[in-house]
């Protein structure tokens, strides 16, 4: 049975952390991907309520051109939203990629694992791996913290 040396035992940790982290970067970058689809939901929302607002305001039989532009606006507005808020989702979960890979920004990193926590099943599943390395005292070192 061979012993390893507290140094070859520090270098094994140091290469998983590594390793996992990479994975842990890369595994952002996707979840950052599959959230920019939100933002494609969101400019369709724009386009139905751009469409609504014209063409129901504009056809000769409308009653009023007061509805026709109120419900486009809702729907405007609600696809506004969809992209503001999934723009910066996108933002920092891509930022959180970046900054895994570089080892910077623990505290980000690990605030925005929590949020993401709540976006079930693919935001818990990433979340919770990323504190989970992100807690690890050798990680923590890397960070400089």
């Amino acid at each position: 049975m061979s012993y390893q040396t507290p140094n070859e035992s520090s270098q094994i940790q140091a290469k998983q952390d590594d390793d996992q982290l990479a994975l842990l970067s890369i595994l952002w970058k996707i979840y950052a991907g599959v959230l920019s689809l939100i933002t494609c939901f969101g400019l369709i929302y724009m386009s139905i309520g751009v469409f609504l607002g014209t063409m129901i305001g504009a056809s000769p039989g409308s009653a009023s051109k007061g509805e026709g532009l109120l419900v486009g606006g809702i729907f405007t507005f609600v696809g506004f939203l969809l992209i503001a808020i999934s723009g910066a989702a996108v933002f920092f979960a891509w930022s959180v990629a970046n900054n895994l890979k570089n080892r910077t920004a623990y505290t980000m990193c690990f605030v925005v694992a929590c949020i993401v926590c709540l976006s079930f099943p693919i935001g818990t599943a990433i979340g919770v791996f990323t504190l989970v390395v992100l807690s690890r005292p050798t990680v923590k070192t890397a960070f400089g913290v």
